[in-house]
């Protein structure tokens, strides 16, 4: 294999790897698009090395550049879907937050009911 041709070969893997990763990204599947990042990641290195040793003609120069936009949309989209999950997940743990914060202060009333209710520890109950 060419050196150029090996270039667009692992251009080629990235590619399904950006899909891939989008789609387990929109089905919520993290660890799984966490793992394709990691492999795009060392893809990437490869990549690197393989464009050094390639003399790509400007024909070829161009389709890799515009491969190459096309990925960096791709990413900016999922940047965007992982910026909006994560302002819902906000969202939810101040919901939740709230929610807990709510329950300690009902809880404290019940602090007196725990134990012996005989001895008259501060509830309604002791005064029956």
């Amino acid at each position: 294999m060419t050196p150029a041709r090996r270039v667009f070969v692992l251009l080629s893997v990235y590619e399904d790897l950006s899909e891939r990763e989008s789609r387990a990204l929109r089905r919520g599947d993290f660890d799984f698009a966490i793992s394709l990042n990691n492999r795009k990641q060392r893809l990437s290195q490869a990549m690197q090395v393989a464009r050094q040793n390639a003399e790509l003609s400007e024909d070829d120069l161009a389709a890799l550049h515009q491969r190459v936009r096309t990925l960096e949309a791709c990413e900016k989209e999922n940047l965007s879907f992982l910026s909006k999950e994560m302002a819902g997940t906000r969202a939810s743990i101040s919901m939740l937050n709230a929610a807990a914060k709510r329950t300690r202060q009902v809880r404290r009333g019940y602090a007196g009911t725990e134990g012996d209710t005989s001895s008259g520890s501060g509830n309604m109950l002791g005064c029956a």
